[in-house]
């Protein structure tokens, strides 16, 4: 157990108490010089009422804490926390929340240590350490009571993006929930269809830990976009997908692009998970539903796909597109190469056919075996199919089939 402080020291912690509307003055100063929080044109005027109110509380905790006589220490307390309450809606992060409250410990500090004269110094140390540990209990309860509000704050703030996410994609016009988030409904959007496969850390977590990694990868992918878009996107992610509008000017421009494909492989990076994305343009609001609906369609396109962030973009997949539709012809379409089904080594060989661009030697050479058996296989596949892959309209219809083959899609 610490000694009790001298009459000196008591007496000092009294009159660094006096000095503290002078001290508080000063930080706000020093805040508003220092603080990365506030830019350019900031003046202690914007903030000056509420801080140096609370400096003042803050250091009489301090000094009267470290005097052993503090009977309003709940409730200084439990003003600091409020104040904090209110930094974390106002978005002030906690970092620069505990730097303020160092500072001030800081001045504080140098205030008692001035009216410490040396004849009384054999106790200052016992002295710093009270007003040190009432520091540490003062920035643990702001700091938990800041990181609640801000966690409470977040949560709304998203459940209201998700919000305006389906209400423009479903024709809605969003005006009224834009407004409550304080943004514009954009003229035109770019429509991002995500989809997010499971972190190593899902499958092996119970179902808490689940909730956690798959929150934590779908967050860590929303940073980056906005890093890279920019703070107006609306992004409505869960766990395994999600919608992103990007905020575009309306016209043919496509310079959005290659800056959505350059993101893509980084988004994987940034989850530790497989992800897989389908875009497309909406000229207007009133055309979302539609660019939604296609966007999700082009994920679907490439979802299966082994190539880190793979994205779907229509003018790249016309054909798979068109295939995918589904219509009598997909299903007969499937039936064209199903009798090769109990024979992979014939599949195989058809794929690389059309990969080597119908050079038969190229695809003996990847497979490792005699032209000749090339040939042989060949016309195994057109007896098999009724469909020589030598002729013109089987290379379109084996083409198209093994195509659709490949897409995966539900129910093909």
């Amino acid at each position: 157990m610490s000694q009790p402080l001298s009459p000196q020291l008591l007496a000092a912690l009294v009159r660094a108490e006096r000095r503290l509307p002078e001290i508080s003055a000063q930080a706000v100063e020093r805040y508003a010089q220092s603080s990365p929080h506030y830019g350019e044109g900031f003046t202690t005027e914007h903030v000056y009422p509420v801080m140096a109110r609370n400096c003042r509380i803050f250091g009489q905790f301090l000094l009267r804490g470290a005097a052993g006589a503090n009977e309003d220490a709940h409730a200084q307390l439990d003003t600091l926390a409020a104040a904090a309450q209110d930094r974390a809606e106002d978005g002030l992060p906690v970092t620069d929340l505990v730097d303020s409250y160092l500072m001030i410990v800081d001045m504080v500090c140098q205030a008692v240590l001035s009216e410490v004269s040396a004849a009384d110094s054999a106790g200052v140390g016992t002295l710093l350490e009270g007003m040190f540990a009432q520091a540490r209990r003062a920035v643990y309860r702001v700091s938990d009571a800041h990181q609640q509000e801000y966690e409470a704050v977040g949560t709304e703030t998203l459940e209201a993006v998700r919000d305006l996410v389906r209400e423009l994609i479903s024709g809605r016009p969003g005006t009224e929930l834009a407004r409550r988030l304080g943004t514009r409904v954009a003229p035109a959007y770019v429509v991002l269809a995500v989809y997010l496969g499971e972190h190593p850390a899902e499958p092996s977590a119970d179902e808490v830990g689940r909730r956690i990694a798959g929150r934590r990868k779908a967050r860590r992918v929303q940073q980056e976009i906005r890093r890279t878009l920019g703070g107006d996107v609306l992004a409505a992610l869960e766990r395994d997908e999600g919608m992103v509008l990007i905020p575009a000017d309306p016209g043919p421009s496509t310079a959005w692009l290659t800056t959505i494909q350059a993101m893509m492989p980084r988004l994987e990076t940034v989850a530790g998970a497989t992800v897989r994305g389908g875009v497309s343009a909406a000229a207007a609001t009133a055309d979302l539903p539609h660019a939604a609906v296609l966007a999700q369609n082009l994920l679907n396109l490439v979802r299966a796909r082994d190539e880190p962030g793979a994205l779907g973009v229509l003018d790249s997949l016309l054909v798979e597109y068109q295939l995918a539709q589904p219509t009598e012809a997909r299903t007969s379409l499937l039936r064209v190469i199903e009798p090769l089904t109990p024979f992979p080594e014939l599949v195989e060989t058809l794929q690389l056919y059309f990969d080597n661009d119908f050079n038969r030697r190229r695809t003996a050479r990847v497979l490792q075996v005699h032209p000749n058996t090339i040939d042989n296989r060949l016309a195994r596949i057109a007896d098999l199919t009724g469909t020589d892959p030598r002729t013109s309209r089987a290379l379109m219809l084996l083409g198209s089939a093994l195509t659709l083959a490949n897409l995966n899609l539900p129910g093909a």
